[in-house]
């Protein structure tokens, strides 16, 4: 990214949701985001250029787990928005964290298993995990921590 561009809010919100607002004194251009353009807007407040965008969020991210969010795990966090089933989101995450990480993750945890499904229930050589900590509305995948 462009040292001109300062971050002034990049988050995940406990929805599986980014945030994102980059301000610079030059225009913003598409080579610049870090985040694709589509997602969002960019426009021009008080002689400062503003990108902002909200999207489901899909990749790696550093999750509170244990001990009330103090202790925390890189997982692969995929949100469920555009997914009727969970596996299939369960498999991009894998993926995804295959490319990343150069290893198959063991791990998949969601916030509320789907009734149908026993927590420990293997999925894709993954065993899956019903957590608490969990964000909303997504599945993730790791090892252990």
């Amino acid at each position: 990214m462009n040292s001109d561009v300062i971050v002034v809010e990049d988050r995940v919100d406990m929805q599986c949701v980014r945030h994102v607002h980059l301000m610079s004194n030059i225009e913003l251009a598409c080579t610049q985001m870090p985040f694709p353009l589509a997602r969002g807007s960019v426009t021009r407040e008080a002689g400062v250029w503003h990108y902002r965008a909200e999207y489901p969020y899909r990749g790696a991210l550093d999750v509170g787990c244990i001990n009330n969010g103090a202790n925390f795990r890189r997982l692969v966090v995929w949100s469920l928005e555009g997914y009727d089933l969970v596996k299939p989101a369960l498999n991009d995450a894998w993926e995804e964290y295959l490319r990343l990480f150069h290893g198959a993750a063991q791990y998949a945890f969601i916030k509320e298993i789907p009734a149908v499904i026993q927590n420990g229930h293997e999925v894709m050589g993954m065993t899956l995990i019903e957590a608490e900590w969990m964000l909303d509305r997504c599945v993730a995948v790791g090892c252990k921590g």
